[in-house]
């Protein structure tokens, strides 16, 4: 039985208009996950269930509840975070580079010809004379000369172009040290958040033992033993 106040189950019970997490004052404080609330709470309200609670009224110790775990919840939402990160414990090596390599390019050359010739022959029979050629020169039965002009013109267009892109990745990874080492490191950072968590809480519940003594019920309201009137 009560020494004080009154146990935690007993307020629990008494508080029937509200809903349990809120009677307590466990409803709306911050938390990494909404889906974990549950969980969180029915630890809390376990480990505190037949503890006296430190407050003089159920409205006092509500609002000291509701106070302290939204001073407190910032600092281990993050604790609860970093929890969910999973790390290889041999791994303390971990190194990746990628490398880019890309070359364009483009040749553009044009050229030009040009080309001229001249030709000239003469073809000369001669038997005996008969014909004087020109002047006093030769003669000749018959004779033929031939003249040739040509002339030509030529365009030369070249155009070429080069696209190259490699990549290329390297990795590495492993540990260095014992790993029998590593393994005794990660296990020192192991924490149970849940009970951190609690333990805040305990300046919110009696440090003492119940006596065992009883309290009446007086016309509706509960006295403490020779105290006060208990609540309300």
């Amino acid at each position: 039985m009560p020494s004080f106040t009154m146990p935690l189950k007993i307020l629990i019970e008494r508080e029937t208009t509200l809903p349990k997490y809120q009677a307590v004052g466990l409803d709306s404080y911050p938390i990494f996950d909404e889906s974990y609330r549950e969980k969180l709470n029915d630890k809390i309200i376990d480990h505190f269930y037949n503890r006296e609670i430190g407050q003089e009224t159920i409205p006092m110790f509500r609002l000291a509840m509701s106070r302290k775990m939204n001073e407190i919840m910032d600092l281990y939402n993050q604790h609860y975070e970093a929890s969910k990160i999973s790390i290889d414990p041999l791994k303390t090596i971990d190194i990746k580079s990628i490398s880019t390599n890309e070359m364009e390019g483009s040749n553009h050359e044009t050229g030009e010809t040009t080309s001229n010739g001249n030709a000239k022959s003469r073809a000369v029979s001669s038997q005996t004379p008969q014909m004087r050629l020109a002047g006093n020169k030769d003669y000749a039965t018959a004779a033929q000369d031939n003249v040739s002009e040509n002339s030509g013109n030529g365009t030369a267009e070249q155009t070429s172009s080069v696209n190259q892109a490699s990549n290329g990745t390297n990795e590495t990874s492993g540990y260095s040290g014992s790993p029998h080492e590593l393994i005794f490191a990660l296990r020192a950072t192991f924490v149970n958040i849940d009970m951190m968590i609690i333990d805040e809480l305990e300046e919110l519940f009696m440090s003492v033992w119940d006596s065992g003594d009883e309290y009446p019920n007086i016309g509706g309201t509960y006295v403490y033993p020779g105290l006060f009137p208990y609540w309300y």
